[in-house]
């Protein structure tokens, strides 16, 4: 997952690819934080069950998508961030309001 997530990643939001190399924000950080990103503690339960449903379906691509979509929605803040505000960011995904309507 680590290389296709980075390969995603710096193809679809190259901007926001190039400030996390220039940040230092190593891409084995971003990977963890995609791999634990569709978990109980990220998103409320009806929220899971339809992504769960739609990666039996549609396979990896679906978590690939979304984590995309979030970081776009996120880019314009994150792009503002030096390296302890990404890290602090990441930690806090859920509490962000990014998700808010």
């Amino acid at each position: 997952v680590s290389t296709q997530s980075t390969w995603v990643f710096k193809t679809f939001i190259p901007s926001l690819f190039s400030h996390f190399e220039k940040q230092a924000v190593h891409s084995d950080l971003v990977t963890e934080w995609y791999m634990t990103l569709f978990t109980m503690q990220s998103f409320p339960r009806e929220t899971l069950d339809r992504v769960w449903d739609i990666f039996v379906v549609e396979g990896i691509k679906t978590l690939h998508r979304i984590t995309l979509g979030i970081l776009h929605l996120s880019k314009d803040m994150l792009l503002e961030c030096d390296f302890e505000g990404i890290i602090q960011y990441l930690k806090a995904f859920p509490d962000s309001g990014i998700l808010q309507p």
